[in-house]
């Protein structure tokens, strides 16, 4: 982006002839809600089952997932050989990208047939997360060039403004929670605190709070139960003990009620959790849900019922 109006700046009218034969064609998106900004391969268009684009006739995916500022850290020492390969990415080694900003990139296989390029990178605002899955055989018959998902990978940027995106919620009630951000994730993510804003360094203890996620996931749509299950057991949890379970219908949707008790893993601080997981069509889940200190999770309770019983879908 940056470097192309640098060329034409410089060569004027000859900027076109050089642009055409050293860059292959691309088109610019921002995602709705997201300030990421990527100038993508040509084929890639906007994804529909996932945040992200989609290339149909290659197979290929890029994931586009965003984050508070605070992440970055955590997210660069995470991610690195031994941990990408102890997550089955076959091969992860970095992947050097002609970017200037702090940023950390890997690559390897998954699958045996895939290509994966992983990039994290991050201002005082945001922490963007991007995942680009490419089939070996994309690349072997020429449908997508490497050099092409690496130039994207270069110059993928932040937009000062995120980009429009209406809310497919209400909320007629939140009491003493505020709404502090909007991130995507593994899916669109709403959260709620008491001040109203996100941390820009890392908690060190558990705060209450209140987060709506929604996405799509045919296989776990399938099994609200389980899945409302699963969610409850996050990797930053351990002793989850659920002590009510029950179906339930909220704004004509059908889930599941879940309240519980977990540690957490990193400080061993016990905390209650509320959470409902509703289907929303056929592939669609949307989980409200909220956490605070056992000490203070029967106060909180009650208001987090309060919220859910607030939420209105909008068709």
């Amino acid at each position: 982006m940056r470097s192309n109006r640098i060329i034409r700046h410089i060569l004027g009218p000859f900027a076109a002839l050089v642009l055409s034969s050293t860059l292959g064609t691309a088109e610019t998106f921002q995602l709705p809600g997201s300030r990421v900004v990527i100038d993508a391969p040509e084929g890639f268009a906007v994804a529909s089952g996932f945040v992200g684009l989609q290339h149909t006739a290659g197979g290929a995916s890029i994931v586009i997932a965003d984050f508070p500022a605070v992440a970055f850290a955590q997210l660069k020492s995470q991610l690195t050989p031994e941990a990408l390969i102890r997550a089955k990415f076959v091969n992860a080694k970095p992947l050097r990208l002609a970017r200037t900003d702090d940023f950390v990139a890997f690559e390897g296989k998954v699958g045996g047939t895939m290509t994966r390029f992983m990039l994290v990178f991050a201002d005082s605002k945001t922490t963007a997360l991007l995942t680009v899955n490419i089939p070996d055989t994309a690349i072997g018959s020429g449908t997508i060039a490497r050099r092409d998902v690496e130039r994207a990978l270069e110059t993928v940027a932040f937009k000062d403004i995120a980009a429009a995106a209406e809310k497919s919620f209400t909320l007629g009630y939140t009491g003493a929670f505020k709404h502090a951000g909007d991130f995507n994730m593994v899916g669109r993510v709403s959260i709620y605190n008491l001040g109203g804003k996100m941390h820009d360094k890392p908690v060190t203890r558990q705060e209450p709070g209140f987060v709506i996620l929604q996405m799509s996931d045919a296989a776990a749509a399938a099994d609200l139960k389980a899945t409302s299950r699963r969610l409850l057991s996050t990797r930053t949890r351990r002793d989850v003990a659920i002590s009510e379970e029950k179906p339930v219908t909220v704004s004509g949707l059908d889930g599941w009620e879940h309240v519980a008790t977990a540690s957490e893993t990193s400080t061993d601080e016990k905390i209650g959790l509320y959470e409902v997981m509703l289907a929303d069509g056929d592939e669609g889940l949307i989980s409200l849900s909220g956490s605070a200190p056992i000490a203070e999770f029967d106060q909180y309770l009650p208001e987090f019922r309060k919220i859910v019983a607030s939420f209105q879908r909008r068709r």
